[in-house]
Order: structure tokens, then C-alpha cells, then sequence
């Protein structure tokens, strides 16, 4: 800790090699993440919704992808090959957000023709991916 202190230390009193302040880079580089429960957010339910389309060769997928990917409730999108064509992580408030936001949101589309909500009850998320590098 003391070493870390002084190494910050000396960061602030040498001149900068970038247009950011020697602490911003220092603090940038350490890559730590910090998970904050969802609850402490007012979310209270998470859900899969995934979506089958109606005709692929109407519809311009970068379009709708970015559509999707800004509704304020939804958490990740992904645009798949398969039965399903997007798969979407939404948090909401309760049920009833739930609800609203599928029904308002995804169903008034006509570019969709089938989607289904799957509550989330658990999840693991892996916070590192895995290097398929060859090692030297």
C-alpha cells in the first residue's frame, strides 16, 4: 500500500507524456471492475426475451440491432443465427415494468413475428474470456 502511495506520488510530480494527468492514467490502467448488485438499482427482475422476425430480406438488422440496443431497459442484445434472430437481456423494476416494456416495446412491431420472455432467476458471469493465443 505505502508503495503504491509513493508510486502515485511520483506519478503526480512527473511531467505528463499524454495529453491525460499522470493520476488518470494510473488509475485507468489498474483494470479493476467493481459488480454492484442490482437491487441497489431498483431492478428487481431480469428476463431473456428472444425474438424471431418476420421476413429477414425487409428488414435491415443493423437498424433494428441499434433500435433495441437504446431502449433504457435493455441490458445486452445480440443478434443471432438460428431459430431465434435477437436475444435480449432486459432489468427492469418488477413484473409489471416487465410487462410494460414487452408490450409496448416489442410487440407494436410488425417486423416481429414470435418473441418469448424467460425470467432470469440466477446467473454466473465469468470476468475474464478465454485467450486462445498461442502461448510463446
Amino acid at each position: 500500500r505505502f508503495v503504491s502511495f509513493i508510486f502515485f506520488f511520483l506519478m503526480i510530480r512527473r511531467p505528463p507524456r499524454s495529453t491525460l494527468f499522470p493520476y488518470t492514467t494510473l488509475f485507468r490502467s489498474k483494470r479493476s471492475y467493481a459488480e454492484v448488485l442490482p437491487s441497489a438499482l431498483g431492478i428487481g427482475v431480469e428476463a431473456m426475451i428472444s425474438i424471431r422476425l418476420r421476413q429477414h430480406t425487409e428488414i435491415s438488422f443493423e437498424a433494428l440491432f441499434k433500435e433495441i440496443s437504446e431502449i433504457e431497459e435493455v441490458v445486452n442484445v445480440y443478434l443471432l443465427a438460428g431459430a431465434v434472430d435477437f436475444l435480449v437481456h432486459v432489468a427492469v423494476r418488477d413484473v409489471q415494468h416487465l410487462r410494460s416494456v414487452v408490450l409496448d416495446t416489442f410487440t407494436s412491431r410488425h417486423e416481429i413475428a414470435h418473441l418469448e420472455t424467460s425470467l432470469i432467476f440466477e446467473f454466473a458471469h465469468r470476468p475474464t474470456l478465454p485467450n486462445y493465443q498461442p502461448s510463446d
